[in-house]
This record gives structure tokens, sequence and C-alpha cells, in this order.
């Protein structure tokens, strides 16, 4: 099971319960926290979560691989999982980092 939020009262309460392998987030709940998305996500890092899902966000191909650098620029003993919309422009996007990265799209 995953607990599915950015609010980081909720993780650090509902994480000890160890009945979660991650936390899984997507822009809109990381929106409701008010705080920089990569400041934000390197706080939600320093917490006991061992696995953590992130939503790319872009428009285009191009944005989302931006994006996908970003994330995996983040310095972290932790994994990261990356998240991505299913629609066309995902789709691209998958296909194009799956050539770049075949080894995997969960990083750490």
């Amino acid at each position: 099971m995953f607990l599915d939020t950015a609010s980081i009262d909720e993780i650090n309460e509902k994480l000890p319960l160890g009945i979660f392998k991650g936390v899984t987030t997507n822009p809109t709940l990381l929106l409701k926290e008010k705080k920089e998305r990569f400041s934000h996500l390197n706080t939600i890092l320093t917490s006991d979560v061992e696995l953590l899902f992130v939503q790319v966000i872009g428009e285009t191909v191009e944005e989302l691989k931006r994006d996908y650098a970003k994330i995996r620029s983040i310095q972290t003993d932790k994994k990261i999982a990356i998240k991505v919309s299913m629609n066309t422009t995902g789709l691209k996007f998958v296909k194009a980092i799956k050539q770049r990265y075949p080894e995997q799209l969960v990083l750490g």
C-alpha cells in the first residue's frame, strides 16, 4: 500500500504505522502544500520514506524530459519512481526515456 499525500505531517504520522511501502504524490497534492516543488520533494525525502513516486510535469515531450532530468538530479539514497500521465505525450515520453535509460524508470 502507498500513502497518497504530499503533506509532511501526514507522512511523518502515518509512515511509522509500518503498512505503507512508500509515498505517492502528484502535481495537485504538491500544489496544496504551497511550497516550491523540488524543495518540498527534498523535505519528503528526509522523512522515513523509502520509495517516493513523483509525476513528471509538462505539456510537451521536451518539457517532460527536462522535468525528468531535474528529478533525476535529486541527491538522495532513497528510491524515486516516476509517474507519467498516459496520454499521447506521456506515452511518447516513456518511449524516449526507455530508449535512453532501458534499465530503469525507478531512480536510486
